[in-house]
């Protein structure tokens, strides 16, 4: 995506990294001007800040002379732009930090009428959020840390959303590290590196002072181990501030642990004061002695294993540990090969800890129940209303036709070679792909020996009771038809790179599909075509084809250019006169709305003229798009991705959705969770059909960094219980080149991987009870529109706000389109909410004014103007709708109370932070009636443990379905973690 900035320089004299700075200035405030008193050298604005506007943002700031908090200098912001991505207002300084260590960032804030959103941050490492509404003045603070080898951050105030007046003061950026405070009177502190491979680099040490009232003679450094020095020096130094630079050459150490002190001396050799950092001190030694530890983990864990099978016991659960690290540990032994210590350290830290479980799991086994898990038997699977079915095998050789969930990996040489290991990492399915360039010859003749060879990985994946889903790829085209050809590149159409409306593409693709669905269908392992990856289609400039279906499009939407006129505002006097629409004007007017429209068509009747060819050949056949996570950002409207259009289009909701783990404290959530929630609750809700995340990304690609299994298993169950199912993760790959998209994946991860497979066992267990869930009917709808999202920035944002809010008040949420509520599915709702649905279609518009008048439901509008236009932006009245009217612009927590006061819904289930007896603040729940129990499934996403209380209405047996033990109604969650209860 291409992002313009449009940089205005009011306020700079000296801004960034004009002036020099230097290293020991950032032991203090950094921040210059923090206090705003100084004008720029013209005397004008402040001095050492600059202020940016992003696109067309209506930002200002202007001095208030006695505006401050001492009723002195200060600046004062306003904003005309509602909330839209990429326009803001930014006021900005660059400062000088520490690497590595952790920090404070505090300011005092005042304003009136101000929006929430509005926040600091550097859009890395820390965001601080203002206050909204009408407030005097208030401190706010965050923590972060700075990256390990970073020295500057950008303070920068991105004023984003709609404020009357808001007023900043005394800015402060301080370490927190350990200073040595009472060191001679100053300040002094201690940089190094908090691990590092002994035998690859030496520890580089840096020691900065600053008003010492003693000036030191010497450094003297140590580093120990058990009491041992394993690294010593001393250097001299002179002056009451200044810095050293100090390498050690460690020697390896029998574990992983050190001191470093570092002393300051005066010249009679008295100490002034001393620092102390802990370290990291990783070996190949040591490292090799924790393999050979854990590998003797993993013997115990297999006798533990033996002993359980001697007494009938299921073995499907430990069996996952035992699988990950009979499969990791000789991956850690060749990283150590490799020099990789650091990386094979970590992978041992993780299986210790997993094997640790599994053996005290073997000690205590849980309820026979518990362990007792169905596999899917390899045949062939059905789509039975918003799940997946197929016959499963028990352990004790029954057999069952029942709910499945399909989890396993992707996509390249590495599934298919370990396709027969999959079952005992507790996963069933994978992905894989090919294209048309290894099967269409230049003469339309065709190649089958890829067919040849997948239908062998079929066979195989039949053998070991593991489904197979196809990526045939459609982006792999071939080269030699793009020099037959050349008009048909020039696309912008992210994978794919030619254009979909060519004839010549038509027929290199029907080709393709007619070559290699025959000899696939019926395949009992075959459990779905993925027509395309990551599917957009952003331009085709030079398509002939391209602009006569535009023409032709408008001929039939107006059907004549004066109505197109009249609907525009413009004066054509022949569609062939219309231009191509630029998709990088995002600027709300007619012409983009039906050039989104348009888009939207044709792109999903691309993939519905791939669908129909497939099903011509093989009618039971399921296809899917992994359409990925672009529906609320507006940046993206033009792209050609409408999830209704798409999801009519296929027997599978497909898609390629994101959630990564937050290492820093810059969200008070550990993951991403709720906006991937959304999404597969969006794609439910257009035709009910189970989603398909083909390409499942749970960690960032070249992340090398930590992340707890609960992360993973918050991944795999919660996306369950929002729809999902079948999840194939990206990706099953190992890798030494640290540029590679493969590197840090789950391949590299053993916590993730056996947290995977004890999710995915989870979710075979209580099929029944998760399946329950999905289909509880919801009693609250919220309006998804395509039309109001291209003609009003704000939508998108109150959307998303008001699903997290009903999602904190237990509430499952439907999203229903203008198609939707024109076929009456309105009337299954107690309550439709429409956030900022300022146009919609007259379709849509007819139906919601029926509902507001029906008994005992509830139209609920957020914000000004709700279906005040058409999806040309003409007015139409609304005084005949009945509606309740919120404000918009509400906070999360803010819109959870108003929305908990507003909607008048029966609460036979409350689920409540045991403390204050109030709605949960950062944990999601959902609630349904199955026979003669309740189910609860609650998530805490908080980057903190939560202690909370739950009660059922008439219930007086809880049970934890995961650990199948009697519980309280109060329980803790920690990070991430979710619970799923069954009240009798």
């Amino acid at each position: 995506m291409r992002i313009l900035l449009t940089f205005v320089a009011l306020l700079l004299s000296c801004v960034g990294w004009a002036q020099e700075t230097r290293p020991v200035d950032a032991l203090i405030n950094p921040v210059r001007n923090a206090g705003f008193e100084q004008a720029t050298s013209a005397g004008e604005g402040f001095a050492n800040w600059a202020f940016h506007i992003s696109r067309s943002a209506k930002v200002s700031v202007a001095v208030d002379a006695t505006g401050g908090r001492a009723a002195t200098r200060a600046p004062v912001f306003h904003n005309e732009s509602p909330l839209e991505p990429h326009v803001y207002g930014r006021f900005v300084q660059g400062v000088p930090v520490l690497p590595g260590i952790p920090y404070r960032l505090s300011c005092w804030v005042k304003g009136e009428n101000v929006s929430s959103g509005n926040h600091w941050t550097d859009w890395q490492s820390y965001q601080l959020m203002l206050p909204s509404g009408t407030f005097d003045w208030t401190r706010v603070e965050c923590e972060f840390s700075t990256g390990p080898e970073q020295t500057k951050l950008d303070l920068g105030l991105n004023v984003v959303n709609l404020v009357d007046k808001l007023w900043v003061d005394d800015l402060e950026l301080r370490p927190m590290a350990a200073c040595g405070e009472a060191m001679a009177g100053g300040k002094a502190i201690v940089l190094c590196p908090q691990s590092l491979v002994v035998e690859k680099e030496d520890l580089s040490v840096s020691v900065l002072w600053q008003g010492l009232r003693t000036e030191p003679a010497r450094l003297s450094l140590d580093v120990r181990h058990a009491g041992e020095t394993v690294g010593a020096a001393e250097v001299t130094v002179n002056g009451r501030e200044g810095q050293a630079a100090v390498s050690l050459k460690l020697q390896p150490a029998p574990g992983n642990t050190g001191d470093l002190s570092v002393t300051f001396l005066d010249a009679d050799s008295r100490p002034l004061g001393t620092l102390r950092r802990q370290l990291t001190l990783i070996s190949a030694t040591y490292a090799r002695e924790r393999l050979r530890a854990v590998e003797k983990q993993l013997a115990v864990l297999r006798e533990q294993m033996e002993k359980w099978q001697t007494r009938g016991l299921p073995l499907d659960y430990p069996r996952v540990t035992e699988t990950v690290a009979s499969n990791f540990l000789p991956w850690v032994a060749e990283d150590l090969d490799h020099g990789e210590v650091g990386r094979a350290v970590q992978q041992l830290d993780e299986l210790d800890g997993i094997l640790s479980d599994a053996i005290a799991e073997c000690g205590a086994p849980p309820p026979v129940g518990v362990l007792t898990v169905p596999r899917y038997a390899g045949g062939l699977v059905s789509i039975a209303g918003g799940h997946f079915a197929s016959e499963v095998t028990w352990p004790d050789g029954r057999r069952e036709t029942r709910p499945v969930f399909f989890n396993g990996l992707g996509h390249f040489t590495a599934v298919r070679r370990d396709v027969e290991k999959l079952p005992a990492y507790g996963l069933n399915i994978i992905q894989v792909e090919f294209g048309p360039n290894s099967v269409v010859r230049p003469d339309f003749t065709t190649d089958l020996e890829p067919v040849r060879q997948f239908r062998e990985l079929l066979d195989r994946a039949q053998r070991s009771g593991v489904a197979v889903n196809l990526l045939i790829s459609p982006h792999y085209f071939p080269g030699w038809a793009l020099e037959r050809w050349p008009e048909l590149g020039g696309v912008n159409g992210g994978f794919i790179r030619f254009d979909v409306d060519a004839p010549q593409s038509r027929q290199v693709l029907e080709t393709y599909l007619r070559a290699i669905i025959p000899p696939l269908r019926g395949h009992p392992a075959l459990h779905s075509i993925c027509l395309s990856n990551e599917p957009i289609y952003v331009s085709a400039p030079n398509s002939q084809y391209n602009r006569d279906k535009w023409h032709a499009w408008l001929a039939a939407r107006h059907g004549t250019v004066q109505r197109l006129n009249e609907r525009w505002g413009t004066s054509y006097t022949r569609f062939d006169d219309v231009p191509i629409q630029d998709p990088d004007d995002l600027k709300p007017r007619p012409a983009l709305y039906d050039w989104v429209t348009f888009n939207n068509q044709r792109f999903a009747g691309f993939h519905r003229w791939m669908a129909d060819i497939i099903h011509e050949l093989a009618p039971d056949l399921p296809v899917h798009a992994k359409i990925m996570n672009l529906p609320f950002n507006r940046s993206t409207i033009t792209w050609g991705n409408d999830v209704e259009q798409f999801c009519d289009l296929s027997q599978i909701a497909g898609n390629d959705c994101s959630n990564g783990y937050i290492h820093e404290d810059i969200s008070s959530a550990g993951n991403g969770g709720v906006g991937e929630n959304l999404y597969y609750d969006l794609l439910r809700s257009m035709r009910g059909q189970p989603s398909f995340n083909s390409e499942n990304h749970v960690v960032a690609d070249r992340n090398w960094r930590p992340v707890p299994g609960m992360h993973m298993r918050n991944l795999v169950w919660q996306g369950a219980l929002h729809g999902q199912g079948a999840s194939t993760v990206w990706v099953w790959e190992r890798t030494y080149d640290n540029a590679s998209d493969f590197a840090g994946s789950i391949m590299h991860r053993p916590a993730m991987c056996d947290a995977h497979g004890r999710a995915a066992l989870d979710l075979m267990r209580l099929a029944p009870a998760v399946v329950a869930l999905q289909d509880a009917p919801a009693r609250v709808a919220v309006v998804y529109s395509i039309c109001s999202h291209t003609w009003n920035p704000e939508y998108a944002n109150c959307a998303i706000r008001t699903y997290h809010a009903l999602s904190l008040l237990g509430e499952k949420v439907d999203f229903i389109t203008a198609n939707q509520l024109a076929a009456g599915k309105g009337r299954e709702y107690q309550a439709i909410i429409l956030p900022q649905v300022t146009h919609i279609e007259h379709g849509g518009f007819q139906a919601l004014k029926t509902f507001s008048r029906l008994p005992g439901k509830q139209l609920v509008a957020l914000g000004e103007g709700c279906l005040a236009s058409d999806e040309y932006g003409r007015p139409r009245s609304t005084t005949s709708f009945r509606f309740t009217t919120l404000p918009g612009d509400q906070s999360v927590h803010d819109l959870q109370d108003a929305l908990a006061r507003s909607l008048r819904l029966e609460q036979p289930v409350h689920v409540v932070e045991a403390a204050t007896g109030r709605p949960p603040s950062m944990a999601t729940w959902r609630w349904g009636r199955d026979g003669d129990r309740w189910l609860v499934n609650v998530c805490n996403y908080a980057r903190k443990p939560v202690r909370l209380r739950v009660q059922c209405q008439g219930a007086k047996r809880l049970t934890n379905l995961f650990t199948g033990r009697r519980m309280g109604p109060e329980f803790t969650l920690g990070m991430l973690e979710p619970i799923l209860i069954e009240a009798r």
